[in-house]
């Protein structure tokens, strides 16, 4: 997502107004630490917000698995997971950790412009 803008910064070519990219060659390089503070997460028309450690999921809902058991992100309820203690997901904090989850919640449905919809139409296996 960040290719795009770091690769014009990096041969010093004009970029263009208002796309979703950010400069991040300090960061590429080891010069800062940190790039972006949160972002927007999409997969298969499913958005979710990364922010730090964290992932927050909006509820979706639909099927929990496809045919070949693979979990599709329909919680049916927010989710909340912190992926350096929990990388797989299995344990969802968002009830407890309610001041949290509402700042997220706060910054995805700001980040994400209106786009959330609570049912995305799955993608059939071929």
């Amino acid at each position: 997502m960040n290719l795009f803008a770091s690769l014009g910064d990096l041969v010093g070519a004009e970029v263009p107004e208002g796309l979703d990219s950010r400069p991040m060659m300090p960061v590429f390089f080891g010069k800062e630490k940190n790039g972006r503070e949160c972002i927007i997460i999409e997969n298969q028309g499913k958005l979710g917000l990364r922010s730090g450690d964290y992932v927050f999921m909006p509820p979706y809902e639909g099927p929990k698995t496809n045919l070949t058991g693979n979990e599709l992100g329909n919680l049916g309820e927010y989710g909340l997971f912190n992926l350096k203690k929990d990388p797989t997901q299995q344990h969802n904090l968002a009830k407890e950790n309610p001041q949290l989850l509402d700042s997220l919640n706060k910054v995805f449905l700001d980040k994400s412009m209106g786009l959330y919809r609570p049912f995305v139409e799955e993608v059939t296996l071929k």
